[in-house]
């Protein structure tokens, strides 16, 4: 039997099932749905709860290495690290510390520091990106955009969209 970490109920005529970052199951009822009711349901999307615990366990029980062979995702695809050596005698002659052709090459000089050099990287794509999609869009709209901001954001929980 499934265990019902949080019961929140209210006016509302559907019942949502959330698995939160931390594995916790939160159902979401209406005021009148009677118990038996949500019991069956949540056992019959037993199944979907204890997949998505284990995704969230997995991921929580994972931290990033940042060595040759890890993967990580980039537009819906995973992506090999590979450690190269830095290139360049003299600082002005530097590659950039990382880049992504098919797979994603980091220097090995800046392993020590990779979290914050991904996600600059990350940003640097997402920005491009954000900004060509707002443009395409703007032609629709009244008007471009004078800027696309963007700031770090806590992960989305996990159970919530992205389902569909």
């Amino acid at each position: 039997m499934i265990q019902i970490d949080k019961l929140v109920r209210s006016k509302r005529k559907t019942l949502s099932l959330v698995v939160e970052t931390d594995g916790t199951l939160t159902v979401r009822a209406p005021l009148r749905m009677k118990e038996t009711d949500m019991r069956h349901f949540i056992e019959v999307k037993s199944d979907w709860i204890k997949r998505k615990q284990a995704s969230v366990q997995k991921e929580a029980g994972v931290p990033r290495q940042y060595v040759d062979g890890e993967s990580f995702l980039y537009l819906g695809k995973e992506v090999p690290l590979r450690l190269v050596p830095a290139e360049g005698p003299r600082r002005g002659d530097r590659k950039p510390a990382l880049v992504m052709d098919g797979i994603f090459k980091l220097a090995k000089s800046a392993q020590s520091r990779a979290e914050s050099v991904f996600e600059a990287w990350y940003k640097k794509q997402a920005r491009a990106v954000l900004t060509a999609v707002a443009h395409a869009e703007s032609r629709t709209l009244d008007g471009a955009p004078k800027q696309v901001p963007s700031r770090r954001q806590a992960r989305r929980p996990a159970g919530r969209g992205g389902g569909r």
